[in-house]
């Protein structure tokens, strides 16, 4: 069982847990004898709950995100995605008190964080209102701190800062070899393709951070926070927000 945000890279995101329940179910046992080892049929489910419009159910495969599509693979993964958002499989969600209650906590955070409340903020009170409701109360008082923290990260931009940035130079140096190449043929020399690649990594970067910068602004993140987490300047953030507003 995994919680789904968003359905890209669905299959790689769930990997490693993947990996280590098979690791749970066969280590112990003799990958080299003769005999068969035996496994727990698996059922694969996802549930999400992201913002965008999704089906009540979905079926999603491996397989489709293969660089070369294929209507026989040799490796496939299968599926089903549940969405539980409100409104979404009402007769499912009737019968599954933790994933119901569950999602009254998420609803709770999103109301309170686009109050303007900051996510600490939103997630601290959502967690005592639910304790007071009785919902997911016994959890909570166990493991609020543990939630605080895993919340924190699935609800703020620090995590995607990272990936942003990651993805942004990778497209960046993709663009850049092909800058670099294309000026390096024409110049004949190799300094073409040094300066295409490191100048197309700098902007990228420059620019996934500055995009971030102004969301976090956005979601009423401090500028403070904004310059710890993506190691500007104050004074960038600044020129940054400045910018926003201006333009």
């Amino acid at each position: 069982m995994y919680k789904l945000y968003s359905k890209h890279n669905l299959f790689f995101r769930c990997r490693n847990d993947t990996e280590l329940q098979q690791t749970l179910e066969v280590g112990k046992q003799n990958l080299f004898g003769t005999k068969q080892i035996k496994v727990p049929t698996p059922h694969f489910v996802v549930f999400y709950n992201g913002k965008a419009e999704r089906p009540e159910r979905e079926i999603m495969r491996l397989s489709s995100a293969y660089e070369r599509s294929t209507d026989t693979p040799e490796l496939e993964l299968v599926c089903s995605v549940y969405n539980i958002n409100p409104g979404s499989n009402r007769d499912f969600m009737a019968k599954t008190t933790t994933l119901r209650e569950y999602m009254i906590f998420v609803e709770k955070v999103r109301a309170l964080h686009n109050e303007d409340y900051s996510m600490e903020n939103a997630l601290d009170t959502a967690i005592n209102e639910c304790i007071e409701e009785g919902i997911l109360s016994d959890f909570f008082k166990r493991r609020k701190n543990e939630v605080m923290e895993v919340a924190i990260l699935d609800f703020t931009y620090e995590k995607q800062l990272e990936l942003e940035i990651l993805a942004a130079r990778e497209d960046a140096r993709e663009e850049g070899l092909e800058e670099g190449l294309e000026e390096g043929r024409k110049k004949g020399r190799k300094e073409g393709r040094a300066e295409g690649r490191a100048e197309g990594r700098e902007e990228g970067r420059a620019e996934a951070i500055k995009e971030m910068a102004e969301r976090m602004y956005e979601q009423k993140i401090s500028i403070d926070r904004i310059s710890e987490i993506t190691h500007l300047s104050l004074q960038e953030v600044d020129e940054i927000i400045n910018s926003k507003r201006n333009g």
